[in-house]
């Protein structure tokens, strides 16, 4: 593929990953869930053996890890499509990772000693997925507000 065609190409993915501020938080959510799953289902006993991971063992079924990875697809799914019904279920799933990453954050917490900088990032991860779930929510309502005026003004 020529160069003149890789950078068009990169100007459009940074286009579709920055337009708005919403789509860096989905694909980061993505990306944390996914792999949160991965490596938790991977080695499950050697990561809760360690110190800061000790509190994750009442997380021991594997379930968990699966619905985590699952919800990270969806994500993605919800995220790549450009309709309002998918706005609307990427930002309740937003919502629900919020949670997801709150409590990762104090199953950190609780682990504690040795304190460890995961609590602080899971805490920010969660309070961006909260904002951004939140805004597309209202975003969307105010879009279908905005469509269902305008199709009456049609007809």
């Amino acid at each position: 593929m020529p160069i003149r065609a890789l950078i068009e190409k990169s100007v459009e993915l940074h286009h579709w990953l920055f337009n708005t501020g919403t789509r860096v938080v989905e694909v980061i959510n993505t990306i944390f869930l996914i792999g949160f799953m991965s490596v938790f289902l991977h080695d499950f006993n050697g990561l809760s053996a360690l110190p800061s991971y000790r509190a994750f063992a009442i997380a021991s079924n594997e379930w968990w890890w699966l619905s985590m990875g699952i919800l990270g697809l969806l994500q993605f799914i919800a995220m790549v499509k450009k309709t309002n019904a998918s706005n609307q279920m990427s930002g309740f799933i937003l919502l629900i990772s919020a949670w997801i990453w709150i409590v990762v954050a104090g199953t950190f917490i609780i682990s504690t000693p040795p304190l460890s900088t995961a609590p602080i990032m899971y805490t920010t991860v969660a309070i961006l997925c909260a904002l951004a779930g939140l805004y597309l929510l209202k975003f969307n309502k105010a879009k279908e507000g905005a469509d269902k005026k305008s199709k009456v003004a049609q007809e």
